[in-house]
């Protein structure tokens, strides 16, 4: 049996993992913390995103026009699965309403607060680890832009690819996906790194003329 004083932390996940946990702990009366990393608490496909459509989704989770929508690549028969257990997970166990909600940006705050109950909310950002490497040397047009993050098409890095291209302009593309192809495609002359080490982005920050996004759906920051 767990002490009085447990503190309940969901960092998300749903719905990959079973609805019957949220039912217990919304009864326990302990304090929830619920952090959000994308939309999942009000869109049933996670990221506000229409994913057959490759473009961000304007209706409201749960109306009568979203439950219609086709948006998933998984079919409508997971939409009909997932939309009844979400209501029952994070609404009529009252989760969400005894939830304090945790952002990591503003903009996912804005988004989301007006959508669902709870109890609070605070922003904080994702930590990341801070190594003070001295004065950044010059960075001239002829340094290559970054990009780093997944190769998926949400991320849309292949735009990022062609923009450069575009310019002129270098480009170093830390990161793996099914989009890797594409981004060959766009700027065949892009270095593709792959995943790297946190030392390694550290150094390819510090040497390119910017990082650069091409995403197409909404961050979670």
């Amino acid at each position: 049996r767990l002490p009085a004083d447990t503190i309940v932390h969901y960092h998300g996940g749903f719905p990959f993992h079973s609805a019957s946990i949220f039912g217990p702990l919304a009864r326990t009366g302990w304090p929830i913390f619920m952090t959000h990393h994308d939309y999942h608490a009000s869109c049933y496909a996670v990221g506000q995103y229409h994913w057959l459509r490759a473009e961000i989704c304007p209706l409201v989770g749960g109306s009568p026009e979203c439950r219609a929508e086709n948006c998933s690549p998984a079919g409508p028969r997971w939409k009909k699965l997932v939309v009844p257990m979400h209501d029952l997970a994070f609404h009529r166990t009252g989760f969400l309403a005894r939830s304090f909600h945790v952002f990591v940006g503003e903009g996912t705050r804005d988004f989301l607060l007006p959508r669902i109950p709870g109890r609070g909310s605070a922003v904080l950002a994702n930590p990341v680890d801070a190594v003070d490497e001295g004065p950044r040397p010059p960075v001239d047009d002829s340094a290559p832009f970054l990009y780093a993050g997944r190769l998926t098409p949400e991320k849309a890095p292949e735009l990022v690819a062609a923009a450069a291209r575009a310019a002129g302009a270098g480009l170093r593309v830390a990161g793996e996906g099914e989009s890797a192809d594409a981004v060959r495609a766009a700027h065949p002359e892009a270095v593709l790194l792959g995943r790297i080490d946190a030392a390694t982005m550290r150094r390819e920050l510090r040497y390119a003329r910017a990082l650069v996004m091409g995403s197409i759906w909404m961050e979670g920051y």
